[in-house]
């Protein structure tokens, strides 16, 4: 999991790359799609998000359901099979509570100062200096009420993770700090790069 603009992703993608395994983020929203059976646009637009007021949903069997309640059902089965399938890296999407069972699985928060993230959002995502600090403070609000709407947890709780790591040590520290732990952790004759 991880704060907006913090540098998850990246960091998540060569954690991955070193350990030589897949890598899953915005992959999952095809997957969910498929598996849901619909529209990727429908699974993008409740993608980590829950939508206040009116939802738009299906009827699944006899049942109505929200649309951000279908789509987090397939996540959460696309999520399963991938693990089940072997090592990998997912990141959010409630990875960590949808897994918290699976004694295999390492869960990590990436956060970082505002100030650096309102940096980087501008920087690397390209958002408009003046508009920045209120997009990252809602993208966070959002994935924080995600989780708490499907988890009935409370997002970036270091009691959900193995690891909570602050990206201002730098990309590579976190990401020799990921490898050490998944090493010592998993297995000692892990080889990464």
């Amino acid at each position: 999991s991880r704060e907006y603009a913090s540098g998850g992703r990246i960091i998540g993608r060569k954690v991955a790359q070193a350990l030589n395994i897949p890598f899953y983020d915005r992959e999952i929203i095809g997957l969910a799609a498929s598996q849901a059976q619909l529209a990727v646009g429908a699974v993008e637009q409740s993608d980590e998000k829950v939508e206040k007021g009116f939802q738009y949903g299906l009827y699944v069997g006899r049942k109505y359901m929200p649309i951000p309640d279908q789509v987090f059902i397939a996540q959460r089965k696309v999520i399963k099979e991938i693990a089940d399938k072997g090592s990998c890296v997912i990141v959010g999407r409630c990875a960590n509570s949808i897994l918290r069972e699976n004694k295999n699985c390492m869960h990590i928060f990436i956060h970082a100062p505002l100030a650096q993230r309102v940096r980087r959002a501008v920087e690397e995502y390209g958002l408009i200096t003046k508009n920045a600090e209120q997009a990252v403070l809602d993208n966070d609000l959002a994935r924080k009420s995600y989780y708490h709407h499907y988890t009935g947890a409370e997002w970036g709780d270091a009691h959900h993770y193995h690891l909570s790591i602050n990206s201002d040590l730098g990309i590579e520290r976190c990401i020799e700090l990921i490898l050490y732990a998944v090493r010592t952790s998993f297995n000692e004759n892990i080889k990464y790069d």
